[in-house]
């Protein structure tokens, strides 16, 4: 058996894993989608198991894969934390934010910590908490539910239209008319940074509450995915009032519910020792802040 670079391998695994892609591993990373499938393949080899499952279209990760990924996760970091120790530079400091970040409040946020090589990490929840837990990451904004000192953002609902009648979207607008019931239901769409239970619970018992099918709130694949449907069906989508301004789209909160995207700041204790915390909690909300 050819040796295999076990770090590589597991960082590549990893990569596949999260994204759900190879060709979206490979860029991150940095290498091309050859490599990347040879070094899973090749760890695949070594551990006489399968991590992931491959069809013509998809990429998924079997259930020994979900046992092994927080493991390679740990691995990685460790070996990225020896690695540091061992160099003559101080390793970087990675900051974990959800995806879409205001570029000029990271230059800000940047400058803010001289004597770092600061390096962002966009990432959606579940993959920043992971981040943080395993020490990837050494500031992360991790999704919560609001409280004192969360930073947070009122959520609604974008539309091509705004509603008619009292301010506020009644999801009873979801249901078409009679004389449309022959194209496809309206999708309420839930951007994978509100998959959050204090945000989808509620909504999942809105829905029921106005007898809508099911599949009518879906987490979105993207939010160029979920606008488009929005201009094309007249879907609706939960955002910010910013988010929906920057698309040209209306805004209203949900009639009968009070939504949050609510952040926590987590990072590493001696941090508070050698940075103005309030200043960058200051900058990290300017960057979620669009």
């Amino acid at each position: 058996m050819a040796p295999v670079d076990v770090v590589e391998a597991l960082r590549a695994f990893r990569a596949v894993a999260l994204t759900g892609s190879f060709t979206r591993g490979a860029e991150r990373c940095g290498v091309p989608q050859p490599v990347v499938s040879r070094r899973v393949a090749a760890l695949e080899r070594l551990l006489g198991a399968e991590l992931l499952e491959r069809t013509s279209r998809s990429v998924s990760i079997t259930d020994t894969g979900r046992r092994v990924l927080p493991h390679a996760e740990e691995l990685v970091a460790q070996w990225e934390r020896i690695v540091a120790v061992t160099g003559s530079q101080q390793p970087p400091l990675v900051v974990a934010l959800p995806p879409d970040p205001d570029p000029r409040a990271l230059a800000t946020l940047r400058q803010g910590l001289p004597g770092y090589d600061v390096r962002f990490l966009q990432a959606d929840p579940e993959e920043r908490l992971r981040a943080w837990q395993t020490g990837r990451a050494d500031v992360a904004l991790l999704a919560t539910a609001p409280e004192p000192g969360t930073i947070d953002q009122p959520l609604g609902v974008a539309s091509v239209e705004p509603p008619h009648g009292p301010r506020g979207y009644s999801l009873a607008w979801l249901r078409r008319p009679a004389s449309e019931r022959d194209r496809p239901p309206r999708v309420l769409h839930l951007q994978s940074e509100d998959a959050v239970p204090h945000v989808r619970d509620p909504l999942h018992r809105l829905v029921h509450a106005h007898g809508l099918r099911t599949d009518q709130l879906v987490v979105t694949a993207g939010r160029t995915d979920a606008l488009t449907r929005v201009h094309e069906r007249a879907d609706l989508l939960v955002c910010t009032e910013a988010e929906a301004s920057a698309a040209g789209l209306a805004w209203e909160p949900v009639r009968g519910l009070a939504l949050t995207r609510a952040y926590r700041i987590a990072h590493r204790p001696e941090l508070a020792e050698a940075v103005d915390l309030d200043r960058l909690r200051s900058r990290l909300t300017r960057a979620v802040a669009t």
